[in-house]
């Protein structure tokens, strides 16, 4: 924390300007050894853009530049800081960084601008994972999404919901100390279950995936139409088309947005469901169940000339939760079948479509958004890491037993899960970790200059 650190901000390569960064208590005086401040030191004009040239120690003139300096402890890592636009190429952007380094800062780590802020308190570690989670953002949805945690939205959550698990513990030690005096089993249960409700509001308002894109599989046996169907959903062509079994051999991936979420749409080889005696034909089943078992959600393809909707059900190799049935090749149906078709459908069992003619195929991509929502939480939902949502969820069931605790009138026990949910609400909020690796973890995901 006693170094100057300095990073290029913007991403490598050529461009009209790049963005050079510096913080540490040495910032300011680093920013004046490489300048000709001949017509004024920059940091008499503190948060404002001014023109200088940058020079080398022998005073030759290297670059046009805008500076603007930041005094502490008002800036995004509350020590002082420097900015430095120079132009955009790669040439110049590494002169700017060796004069700096020559002046006496240090290359940054990953994340390390970030992680001074949340060391100096000037954002709380949800609010710092949040800015890791904006920058990664694709659509507008994720951009509102990782917005929560960066407006301080999600950590104002938590801390209303610690407050009153606090408030809850005092009453119970108190109950558990003054018998005679306080009464707190009934208000308690109450207090108790208004906690967990907070949490799990908490828990639908998340993203509950790690993952940015969802893997949407389609898999079934060789020419049920799953081609037919990945391409119908791209609106463009991905997969070969033929009618020929066993075209795919590979599993093809591609993305598409839906209702504001990534989508990859991953094309599989059909399943022979037999004995191979190809050694590509064994390789592209292995392949596929490999998807289908990592599937966000399983579209178990069937067709419908075939019939028999259930023994093709019946097929699937792998159990796959959720996975959705969706029976192909519907504009084949008779007249006749129409109804019965209208009835399965409606029963919510199978998805009745055409990859051919798009009948069905708006359902279709309205029933994978619902389901993805219902699974993982809406895309503008906060965005939470996998440490994020394993404690949340044990929040949650600590709370969970801190009620049943008290209908069974066991106060201590029920204060000792009151214990554990508010110091998992710290580590979410960053306020009490246990190790220096967890912090380490989290930085590392960053870029450097951020």
């Amino acid at each position: 924390m006693n170094d100057t650190i300095v990073a290029c901000s913007t991403p490598q390569g050529k461009g009209a300007i790049a963005v050079v960064r510096m913080s540490g208590m040495r910032a300011g005086e680093i920013l004046a050894g490489v300048l000709d401040i001949k017509i004024g030191d920059p940091r008499k004009s503190p948060r404002k853009l001014c023109r200088r040239w940058l020079v080398d120690e022998n005073k030759n003139k290297l670059d046009e530049v805008l500076v603007v300096f930041f005094p502490a402890p008002n800036t995004y890592t509350g020590e002082e800081m420097v900015e430095i636009h120079c132009h955009g190429g790669e040439g110049i952007v590494e002169v700017v960084m060796e004069e700096m380094l020559k002046a006496g800062a240090r290359p940054a780590k990953k994340g390390e601008f970030t992680r001074r802020s949340f060391e100096s308190g000037k954002m709380d570690l949800s609010k710092a994972e949040g800015v890791l989670r904006l920058i990664n953002a694709a659509t507008k949805d994720e951009v509102k999404g990782a917005a929560k945690l960066l407006s301080g939205e999600f950590g104002a959550l938590l801390k209303t919901l610690r407050k009153d698990m606090m408030v809850g513990l005092a009453r119970l030690e108190a109950a558990i100390d003054f018998p005679d005096d306080v009464d707190e089993v009934e208000q308690g249960t109450q207090g108790i279950g208004s906690m967990l409700d907070k949490a799990q509001k908490i828990e639908k308002s998340i993203r509950k995936d790690s993952q940015l894109e969802h893997d949407i599989v389609l898999a079934g046996r060789p020419n049920v139409g799953k081609s037919s169907l990945m391409n119908a959903l791209a609106e463009r062509k991905i997969s070969i088309v033929t009618r020929e079994p066993g075209t795919t051999r590979d599993a093809i991936h591609t993305m598409i947005l839906l209702n504001g979420l990534r989508i990859n749409i991953v094309d599989t080889a059909g399943l022979m469901l037999r004995e191979l005696s190809s050694e590509a034909e064994r390789e592209s089943e292995l392949v596929a169940k490999e998807k289908i078992k990592d599937a966000s959600v399983l579209l178990w393809v069937m067709d419908f000339s075939e019939g028999d909707f259930e023994k093709q059900k019946s097929m699937l190799p792998l159990p796959v939760q959720p996975t959705m049935y969706i029976v192909n090749k519907v504009d084949l149906a008779r007249s006749d079948q129409v109804e019965h078709v209208h009835s399965i459908q409606d029963e919510g069992k199978m998805m009745f479509v055409s990859a051919k003619t798009g009948q069905g195929l708006e359902k279709l991509k309205m029933k994978i958004s619902d389901t993805l929502i219902e699974e993982y939480g809406p895309a503008s939902g906060i965005p939470v890491s996998m440490r994020q949502k394993d404690m949340i969820c044990r929040v949650k069931e600590s709370l969970e037993q801190a009620g049943q605790r008290m209908r069974a009138k066991q106060i201590e026990l029920a204060a000792e899960d009151l214990k554990a949910a508010i110091t998992e609400t710290n580590c979410i909020l960053g306020e009490s970790l246990e190790a220096e690796d967890i912090l380490d973890v989290i930085f590392s995901e960053f870029c450097i200059g951020k």
